[in-house]
């Protein structure tokens, strides 16, 4: 039986409601919380909350969640499975937000987790990920807050288009991004048959 995505989509605060209304058109039952809502959803609805959402910012994937300190974020990304999600020598890039005490800076937090996903394939003898701010293959999102960070695969960075955009230049690159291209490979195909869907 396949499991349900459990997806974290933002928003611009003050856009809750309407967010939440247009995601119970899409069929997905919300849960809302600051900046954005919660779902659980089937892999149909997030192709349809991607594909149609025009008030959405983002879609995320958690992926994990730990202490917000330089040494706690290294050591979860070091610990968590990146082969799901990353081929050898592909191409990432991660962006950070937020600062603490810990954590002053935003692009030390991102690279502290860009050297732990080096590492953890490094010491599988697999050629590691490269940083690309232009053309990565997938995007990470972490966030700081309250002492903790979350980071989350954005399975929205590379299919989503402007509201203003018309729906069949969103389905147009939605569909070439889903036919072959590294999404595909990085998150959807790979991924999602780790978690036992049927791809």
């Amino acid at each position: 039986m396949e499991s349900n995505l459990k997806l974290f989509v933002s928003c611009a605060i003050g856009l809750e409601p309407v967010l939440a209304d247009e995601m119970r058109l899409l069929s997905a039952e919300p849960t809302l919380t600051k900046a954005g809502v919660h779902l659980d959803v089937d892999l149909e609805t997030a192709y349809r909350v991607i594909l149609w959402s025009r008030v959405a910012s983002r879609v995320l994937l958690p992926l994990f969640e730990t202490n917000a300190t330089g040494d706690d974020l290294y050591a979860e990304a070091l610990e968590f499975d990146w082969s799901e999600h990353l081929r050898p020598g592909s191409q990432i890039a991660v962006e950070f937000s937020g600062q603490n005490k810990h954590i002053r800076h935003t692009r030390y937090g991102a690279l502290r987790i860009k050297d732990a996903i080096a590492d953890w394939f490094s010491a599988r003898d697999l050629e590691a990920p490269q940083m690309s701010r232009e053309e990565p293959d997938m995007r990470l999102s972490a966030r700081l807050n309250r002492g903790q960070v979350e980071v989350a695969l954005d399975l929205s960075w590379r299919c989503y288009a402007p509201s203003w955009l018309s729906r069949t230049a969103r389905a147009s690159t939605l569909a070439r991004e889903f036919s072959g291209g590294p999404f595909v490979s990085c998150w959807l195909a790979k991924g999602l048959r780790c978690r036992g869907f049927t791809v």
